[in-house]
């Protein structure tokens, strides 16, 4: 490598990243965050540039014998913060979105010499990419009506390449701004990554005698299920002895359609479950919260719960059918 000797990197890509000196590695976060690279920006790689587990692991350990770059030597590079038009892949053939964190792509590549990528793909007409949305933590529609864009995010298929690799490509982000429905597609996106890897499993008895009876409840009065669908974009179960129920809404914090949500939380959805349910429930703990003040600890440390209603409106059940191959 340019720094410190040979590189010991099975992988072409890799041997050409650990081989620019720090002139080159400054540059190449300086292109990165110029062309304004960022989570949801969607490319096409050859399927050689791919970085397998092995060659990560080899590259980890070369990475240690690196010279840093001096201090302040990234000043005054920061992650991108404008706002890229919609433009989603057209072709229906297969892509590739970064969900490395922007953060990450402005690092030199001593602490993050990859970048983190996810598959895109396109649904089939028979997809159900509104049950999708609401209720996976494996497909991310970029367009959950499948009006405009079929494409969804497998999470399932992931992988890696060389930071150096996008840097010449062209960046087009493939998931909507915040503004484009009630469910802040780009935030969601990032919910949905981060959910990905931080989740747990709701234990069985929980589902059994809190998550099943929720959906019942709810299920039982089709207005006040739509207004609830209108008003919350994620359900969760924060752990306790009781635990408590906690709606996410869009709204902006202290705002009048936020004191609406927790009206309608409070005074319409809490009265209507039945006095066993409302039993199992923390009551003083449970809460409405806006988007823009849920805490990452809690994101983090509660149950994702499949009490999103569309999932079980006009379109049928959650199981809708899975991607095709």
């Amino acid at each position: 490598m340019a720094d410190s000797g040979e590189s010991s990197s099975s992988h072409p890509r890799l041997e050409e990243l650990l081989a620019l000196d720090q002139g080159a590695r400054v540059a190449l976060v300086e292109a990165i965050s110029a062309k304004g690279f960022e989570p949801g920006c969607w490319v096409r790689v050859d399927d050689a540039d791919l970085v397998s587990t092995v060659a990560k692991r080899e590259l980890m350990a070369v990475l240690r014998d690196l010279d840093k770059l001096p201090v302040g030597a990234l000043a005054g590079i920061d992650e991108f913060e404008g706002e890229h038009p919609w433009d989603p892949p057209a072709d229906g053939a297969d892509a590739w979105i970064i969900i490395s964190q922007s953060c990450d792509l402005v690092r030199d590549l001593r602490d993050e010499p990859l970048v983190q990528l996810a598959l895109l793909r396109r649904a089939e007409d028979v997809d159900d990419l509104a049950s999708w949305s609401r209720n996976s933590a494996r497909w991310i529609p970029v367009d959950p009506t499948g009006k405009q864009s079929r494409c969804y995010v497998d999470l399932r298929v992931q992988g890696f390449v060389a930071k150096h690799v996008i840097a010449d490509l062209e960046v087009r982000q493939a998931i909507p701004g915040d503004d484009f429905g009630k469910q802040r597609p780009r935030t969601r996106f990032a919910l949905r990554v981060g959910q990905r890897h931080s989740r747990m499993g709701v234990p069985t008895r929980l589902v059994e005698q809190i998550v099943d009876p929720l959906v019942t409840a709810a299920s039982q009065d089709k207005t006040l299920r739509a207004m609830l669908d209108e008003t919350f974009s994620e359900w969760l179960l924060q752990p306790g002895d009781p635990p408590a129920l906690i709606a996410v809404t869009k709204s902006e914090p202290g705002s009048v359609a936020f004191h609406a949500a927790e009206d309608l939380f409070f005074e319409q959805f809490w009265p209507s479950l039945p006095g066993e349910l409302a039993e199992r429930l923390h009551e003083d703990g449970s809460h409405v919260v806006a988007l823009d003040e849920l805490r990452v600890p809690v994101w983090m440390s509660a149950w994702k719960i499949d009490l999103d209603f569309l999932t079980y409106g006009a379109k049928g059940p959650g199981d809708s059918p899975e991607p095709q191959a």
